[in-house]
């Protein structure tokens, strides 16, 4: 993000990994569904010059992926852990994206109670009815 804090700079990791978000998106372009435990990493945010819209899953659409899951808001440590079992196995029976994510968010509800910081987290964009090809 910006020194504003208002748009995405570069996504580091804890420790030396940092990569630019354009450079994440052209790595990833073309995948089919991408799910991001990036913090904000779902945020979007008007662009401050023209009516278009900025933010990493946007990046990644535009870049060709057909579904981003991603966070709008700084991810809890103790959400995805939680949240990707879920996911993954709905996903793996060829679930749609969107059934997918509600059933992990689900998940998170069931062990974090209703907290909608950790249970509503995950967000989908893009097509929500892509599912896992066979």
């Amino acid at each position: 993000m910006t020194e504003e804090k208002r748009f995405f700079r570069v996504v580091a990791d804890d420790s030396d990994v940092k990569i630019t978000p354009a450079a994440l998106a052209g790595s990833l372009g073309g995948v089919g569904t991408v799910v991001l435990f990036v913090c904000s990493g779902g945020r979007i945010d008007k662009h401050p010059g023209s009516s278009a819209v900025l933010g990493m899953a946007k990046r990644l659409l535009t870049s060709g992926c057909r579904a981003v899951v991603a966070p709008t808001w700084p991810l809890e440590v103790s959400v995805p852990g939680v949240w990707l079992p879920g996911f993954l196995a709905e996903w793996e029976r060829g679930t749609p994206v969107i059934d997918a994510c509600f059933a992990a968010n689900t998940a998170a509800r069931a062990e974090f109670g209703w907290n909608p910081k950790r249970c509503l987290a995950m967000t989908v964009y893009g097509d929500p009815l892509v599912a896992k090809t066979r």
